[in-house]
């Protein structure tokens, strides 16, 4: 993803060396069901007033005023819903939400060990999913990230950062690096002479003033053989 392609609310939480994956909103879907019950309840709170009015008076008001604690909660998760951004980065996974206490969840790539995706009835209808990310062992502040918008490119986007080439996983250690003047499966480089080789072992010891004998090869046990006695 370009910078310039980035979301403005998203740039104070990105590190200069990071490369964006991932920056999208959740699935509409998860305000459905607000936007839903408020539009649901407007006829029906007319229809209730229309036909109560006449029988208690002005308490069938109070139609109208559970309508609009219904509007309000629709149209307060719409403002939550775009501040809500999910994130992925070649280092982190961030979900930016809250619209007055602006929140940030994180976990690095390099903690997630395995990552579950799920996408029920619903989800496959409506084109949402589920992604449920385990680390080694550890709490994380963000382990769940739910109504995940265009599901299956963005698992294949995370796959391929997690455990692709150029993701966290592929770095070579320093202490498995070989140096650079040497060459894996070479000895020394080609500037240095390579040291002699031991002498093979002989099979004659020599003592001064004494015969030259050669080395005992008896089996134990067994009488050594003699030998005439020397000049």
């Amino acid at each position: 993803m370009r910078p310039e392609d980035v979301p403005a609310s998203v740039r104070p939480y990105v590190l200069r060396d990071e490369r964006v994956v991932i920056a999208a909103r959740r699935h509409w879907a998860s305000v459905a069901g607000p936007v839903g019950l408020a539009v649901v309840a407007l006829p029906v709170a007319a229809m209730l007033v229309a036909w109560l009015e006449p029988i208690v008076g002005p308490l069938a008001q109070g139609f109208w005023v559970l309508w609009l604690l219904a509007a309000a909660r629709a149209a307060w998760r719409c403002l939550e819903w775009r501040a809500d951004i999910f994130v992925a980065t070649d280092k982190r996974v961030l979900l930016v939400y809250g619209l007055i206490i602006r929140k940030v969840a994180m976990m690095p790539m390099r903690k997630v060990t395995d990552m579950n995706y799920s996408r029920s009835v619903p989800g496959r209808v409506l084109g949402y999913g589920t992604f449920l990310m385990e680390s080694a062992g550890q709490e994380q502040a963000l382990r769940k990230v739910d109504w995940v918008a265009d599901p299956d490119a963005t698992y294949q986007k995370l796959c391929d950062t997690l455990f692709g080439n150029g993701g966290p996983g592929t770095k070579v250690p320093e202490e498995d690096q070989l140096p650079s003047d040497t060459v894996a499966g070479d000895g020394p480089a080609s500037g240095d002479a390579a040291p002699p080789p031991p002498p093979p072992p002989s099979r004659w010891d020599s003592y001064s003033g004494a015969a030259t004998q050669p080395l005992q090869t008896s089996v134990p046990g067994e009488q050594p053989p003699s030998y005439p006695p020397g000049p």
